[in-house]
């Protein structure tokens, strides 16, 4: 099999609907219930100018997605990331995960934020594995136990290494666990 590929798409897609639809069916078969999609997340939420999304592709099948959207000017949210089972275990998430944080700072944001359960070990130990530290639970999620969330600070993409602070945080350098979730 050749090496996995991104490419931009929108959520609404004809090719990332299976995706979805099969995200959604796991996370009921993981937590007992539908996602709550809180705040109505839309294809235009995730889109340029101010987000992005992207399938991963192996030949000719599209096996992984995820997007982008803005939080406030400094930071992005990762949102919708999925692999298809069957292709899990392939370092597709994780180019996923790559090609969206290349995307963050192209729109100049300088940290990025997600949300995560934790009947996913295999999510967090991605964003663990990939420089995101562990942060108050934030908006819809700052009182639910079942949710862990995760920050990394980008580097600009004109000053490779360098690190670039949103500003937004709490007490003890964490994520404002009292900022709703932007729509």
């Amino acid at each position: 099999m050749t090496r996995p590929r991104v490419e931009d798409d929108r959520l609404d897609s004809a090719v990332v609907e299976p995706l979805v639809r099969a995200l959604g069916s796991e996370l009921v078969e993981r937590y007992g219930l539908p996602d709550p999609d809180p705040d109505g997340l839309t294809a235009d939420d995730l889109a340029p100018p101010t987000g992005a999304f992207v399938v991963a592709w192996l030949e000719e099948r599209a096996v992984g997605c995820g997007g982008l959207r803005r939080y406030d000017a400094r930071v992005g949210e990762l949102k919708r990331m999925f692999v298809d089972p069957p292709f899990r275990g392939r370092g597709v998430s994780r180019l996923v995960l790559t090609a969206l944080e290349d995307r963050a700072r192209a729109l100049g944001y300088g940290r990025l934020v997600l949300e995560t359960g934790v009947h996913q070990p295999e999510a967090m130990r991605l964003y663990e594995t990939s420089g995101y530290e562990p942060i108050d639970r934030y908006g819809f999620y700052r009182t639910s136990p079942l949710s862990r969330c995760y920050a990394k600070e980008l580097p600009r993409a004109d000053a490779p290494g360098s690190s670039v602070s949103s500003g937004r945080r709490g007490p003890g350098g964490s994520w404002d666990p009292g900022t709703p979730s932007p729509r």
